[in-house]
């Protein structure tokens, strides 16, 4: 076997052998394979020889078919298949899938067997599969009893183990958990299966084998669940067990499925399960198994992957655990008391699991073994109806999960139940286990029959996991927390965004990956969060430098004049204010990839840079350019100030007008900054505040207006401004402010106008109406107006009402 980055190598070789009278005859010759007669010199035996050339790539693999018996390499292939590869003398594919694959380097045989976990076997021993030797430290098997026959059912694909690892070093493994953990779900969009499998494959190792979580639990089930919905279910609970102890369990230790976050979800499983039902707590610990053999021998293992577990029969003693009769099998929790931890723990360990797993994983037994409560839930056997199973758990003496038959269920009723139990019970839970009570064979996989609640939910309320928190610049540069959960189906509507109020809110309820919140929705108010029930570990701020305002309550941009978003938003604001045909989002956005991203630069754009802008037609360009000329040349003063917003956040029409009003030429007038600044105080409805930042910005006004060629508007006189002021103070409206949002609609502007009353961008408590695009918008300023009792009205809505008379 010969082998070269250069194929032509394989020919000269063969052409010297030739030359030199070592081959005397080619029975055939291709550009990978030459069958030959040969001998090495006169006195030697001629030979029949096979020549095989192979690339570098193939070598390994080649010699490895190529050295072991038929039988040999039968069953290490099967042993591949197993892992989920196609194993041949050209390499290694994923999934059985010839041609594909796995990037990975072999650089000899030995890593072959290396990546398939398997001892290295010379090529002299490689006899039968009877050399096909596991690298691991070879398993005990637990101590037989009468095993239930188990129904096959559904199988899952197996979560591959050590070819994973292989591809992705530890550390990148970590580095893409910290950066999931910091940078939300949005972050596994870019990743692979191989690389989720070996993120999730490292979340299990750390957490079963070495008590060292890398994610907390519900981080951990946000990465599974994504894997699972985008791969369709190729993970298994629980992780492969290391060390000396480690046994295969007589009983597949299956979990518990869990019930989708959607309000039609339980009637659809009560309709197949009719009842009654055993309710009992989800405890939060560590799962295991105490069986006694049909020699009387008492045996205690932990969960593991659910097939191996590890032998702690040590602590069968410590946690006095009660004497069984042959061939019973028992599941329960290792779990501390939530009071034994705040006591005595608390200010060493994060959290009481950790210390679980810690105790049980030691190979003695120490003082905290004694704190230590195996709380049973389940009979594995014999065969009994759950609610008999509890029974019989504590005639026998073991300590029993709370628990409780009902002969109906209703999300409502397990939602209050779910919180009952949290606040009420000695030991930590995260849901209620829900069963049918009725006799099942034991089978492979997750139950049917059975389910976890583990979150609130009900028609009108409802928790949710928290994958991510959205932080977006509004056109003044505060940044915007918008947050993303699991949807959820609430009062008949998907829900999987809230808004996240302002930057105090998330920062103060630590709102962020893995936080679970309550969410709220009664009759038409839009969804809000009303509480948050889990914290994340830590709140997930925004990624780009930012500062906190001075009220440490909202956050914004350091440097808002040089983000993409704020300058896009500030110039669809102007050209939106005054009413320009085509000028939207989606065409500003057209425009600045056109090379054109200032106001300035747009007003002053011909026909012809139109025509660089995708998209962009003869009818189009006409429309928007004649647009621009007509309603930029009619703009009053007052109409630039406000479109611009370079007066100074929340500065609208409603302030600046009142301050043209009194002082018509404050913009080249020659007081001093703290004159106008005294001036403006004066002006009703202005305040310190709004002074000080219109006075600051005169000077950025003015440039603004010189760099668009607009400086004619400063001797437009107010009263040529087209404002219409109604005398009749009885109309509904007069001097009414009336916030809009994600609409701006010019009939309804002018109608409100016209009566006297004042359209603002900001809701406060002075806000007559709301008035919104749709009555399913979820916004802050709606939240705000159902808090304070505020009128909202949706665009439809107000034109039915004021419009259609």
């Amino acid at each position: 076997m010969i082998t070269s980055e250069n194929p032509e190598n394989f020919d000269k070789f063969l052409d010297r052998l030739i030359n030199e009278n070592i081959i005397i005859e080619v029975l055939s010759r291709g550009k990978s394979k030459c069958l030959v007669i040969a001998k090495i010199d006169s006195s030697s035996t001629f030979r029949r020889v096979d020549f095989l050339y192979t690339s570098p790539k193939e070598y390994p693999f080649a010699i490895l078919y190529f050295t072991g018996s038929k039988a040999f390499n039968a069953v290490m292939r099967g042993h591949a298949l197993k892992m989920g590869f196609s194993l041949n003398e050209h390499g290694m594919s994923k999934e059985g899938v010839k041609g594909q694959l796995i990037n990975h380097v072999f650089e000899n045989e030995e890593s072959i067997f290396d990546f398939l976990q398997l001892q290295y076997i010379k090529p002299t021993d490689r006899i039968d599969g009877r050399n096909i030797i596991s690298k691991t430290i070879s398993q005990k098997t637990a101590s037989p009893i009468n095993k239930i026959e188990q129904t096959k059912k559904k199988t899952r694909k197996v979560l591959k183990k050590k070819s994973e690892k292989i591809e992705m070093k530890e550390n990148e493994i970590i580095e893409k958990i910290t950066q999931f953990k910091e940078k939300g779900i949005s972050i596994l969009d870019s990743l692979s299966k191989d690389e989720l499998l070996q993120m999730i494959e490292a979340c299990k190792d750390a957490y079963y084998n070495h008590q060292k979580p890398i994610l907390n639990d519900n981080e951990y089930d946000i990465l599974e669940e994504y894997t699972n919905n985008k791969f369709q279910n190729t993970i298994d609970v629980g992780a492969p067990v290391t060390g000396k102890n480690k046994v295969n369990l007589p009983f597949e230790m299956a979990s518990m499925d869990k019930i989708k976050p959607d309000s039609g979800a339980l009637s659809i499983w009560t309709t197949k399960y009719t009842g009654p039902y055993v309710l009992s707590c989800k405890l939060d610990g560590v799962s295991g198994l105490y069986l006694c053999d049909n020699d009387g021998k008492h045996h205690l293992y932990t969960r593991g992957d659910g097939h191996v577990g590890q032998d702690i029969s040590h602590l069968i003693k410590p946690l006095k655990l009660p004497k069984m009769s042959n061939g019973t099998a028992v599941r329960g929790e290792f779990i501390l008391p939530k009071l034994v931890f705040q006591e005595k723990y608390k200010d060493t360990f994060a959290n009481a699991r950790n210390l679980v797993s810690g105790i049980i994983n030691r190979k003695t037994n120490d003082e905290k073994s004694l704190d230590l409560d195996f709380v049973t839930y389940e009979v594995v056997h014999p065969l009994m109806p759950p609610s008999e199973q509890l029974l019989f758990l504590k005639e026998i003496g073991h300590k029993v999960v709370q628990n409780m038959v009902v002969p109906s269920l209703t999300n409502e009723y397990l939602s209050s139940l779910l919180v009952e139990w949290r606040t009420g019970y000695i030991y930590e839970i995260d849901g209620v286990i829900v069963s049918n009570n009725a006799v099942y064979n034991r089978t492979s996989g997750n139950p049917d029959h059975s389910f976890a609640f583990k979150m609130v939910l009900s028609d009108q309320v409802a928790e949710a996991k928290v994958l991510d928190v959205i932080w977006t610049p509004s056109k003044d540069g505060y940044l915007k927390p918008r947050v993303r959960i699991e949807p959820i189906q609430l009062a008949g509507v998907k829900i999987e965004y809230a808004t996240g109020f302002n930057g105090k809110f998330i920062e103060e309820n630590k709102i962020g990956l893995g936080a679970i919140i309550t969410m709220v929705r009664s009759g038409d108010v839009i969804p809000y969060i009303q509480s948050v029930t889990v914290p994340a570990e830590n709140a997930k701020m925004p990624d780009i430098p930012y500062e906190w305002t001075d009220t440490h309550v909202d956050i914004k941009l350091k440097d808002p004049s040089k983000d993409t978003t704020v300058i896009e938003k500030n110039i669809t604001n102007f050209f939106v204010n005054l009413e320009v045909d085509g000028l939207s989002t989606g065409n500003i956005k057209r425009i600045m990839n056109a090379g054109f991203s200032s106001v300035p630069s747009i007003l002053k754009m011909e026909k012809v840079d139109f025509e660089k802008v995708e998209g962009f037609k003869s009818k189009m360009i006409d429309k928007v350019y004649k647009s621009i000329q007509e309603k930029v040349g009619k703009a009053s003063l007052l109409d630039i100030m406000v479109a611009s917003g370079k007066l100074g956040r929340g500065l609208g029409e409603r302030k600046i007008k009142p301050i043209l009003t009194l002082y018509p030429d404050i913009l080249v007038s020659n007081e001093t900054k703290d004159d106008k600044i005294e001036m403006l105080k004066k002006v009703n409805g202005i305040g310190k505040e709004n002074s000080v930042e219109f006075v600051e910005n005169i000077p950025v006004f003015l440039a603004f207006l010189k760099e668009c060629d607009l400086e004619n508007k400063l001797t437009i006189k107010l009263e040529d401004i087209n404002i219409v002021t109604p005398e009749n103070t009885s109309d509904p409206f007069y001097m009414k402010k009336i916030v809009m949002s994600k609409t701006r609609d010019k009939n309804i502007i002018d109608f409100i106008k016209m009566h006297g009353g004042i359209v603002e961008d900001s809701i406060n408590k002075e806000t007559f109406l709301l008035i919104i695009k749709s009555i399913e918008d979820v916004s802050s300023k709606v939240v705000y107006a159902k808090k304070h009792n505020i009128p909202i009205l949706s665009v439809e809505q107000f034109n039915e009402k004021y419009l259609s008379v």
